[in-house]
């Protein structure tokens, strides 16, 4: 009265056509082999069903979101470039009623932000995969030519100058920001796999 199961072979192997999905034939355990290559019909279907739920879930996670959500990822990034716009506009540099330390530290604090909200930005849009110093690399990018259009912006501005100087500071700025976000993203990581 047993259902048979129908078997495909592969590499010298007999598999249950239940376990060949896509081309991919998942590999069976120990006491499955001492059943005689396949197990009852039964769990053979349920296994096969967790492996697809299993491979869902990850699909979920990875495609679910939406292009507007992933375009909200950028909005933090957004408004502190504004807020430097702001800032840039008006007549009295930063700086300029302290000290040279004073100026040194925003355009540092500024800058470095700014990098570690466009590296959290990129890679919550990229995904996982992406590797963390290419992420880096762009965010670095991106931080210093907004850094070039700041100070192009100042020219025009009454008060103010174009520096080299402070461009140096807003790439140091970035420079500091995406070497915080590396080691961040390594610690999570150390983290995570400890668990």
């Amino acid at each position: 009265d047993r259902h048979p199961v129908h078997l495909l072979a592969t590499e010298g192997r007999q598999y249950p056509l239940s376990f060949a999905h896509a081309g991919h034939v998942f590999r069976l355990s120990p006491l499955e082999s001492e059943r005689g290559g396949h197990p009852p019909p039964n769990e053979a279907n349920t296994m096969f069903l967790s492996e697809m739920l299993a491979w869902g879930r990850t699909r979920v996670k990875t495609n679910s979101l939406s292009p507007y959500a992933r375009g909200a990822h950028w909005l933090p990034a957004a408004a502190w470039m504004g807020g430097i716009f702001y800032l840039s506009h008006q007549s009295a540099p930063l700086g300029a009623t302290g000290s040279a330390a004073g100026s040194t530290v925003a355009h540092l604090g500024l800058y470095m932000s700014l990098a570690l909200l466009l590296f959290w930005a990129l890679a919550r849009s990229a995904g996982p995969r992406s590797p963390g110093w290419a992420l880096a690399a762009i965010a670095f990018a991106l931080t210093v030519l907004y850094g070039v259009s700041d100070e192009l912006h100042q020219a025009f501005v009454p008060g103010r100058t174009a520096s080299e100087a402070d461009l140096g500071l807003d790439a140091a700025g970035a420079t500091i920001g995406v070497t915080l976000a590396l080691l961040g993203e390594k610690f999570l990581t150390a983290r995570h796999l400890r668990r």
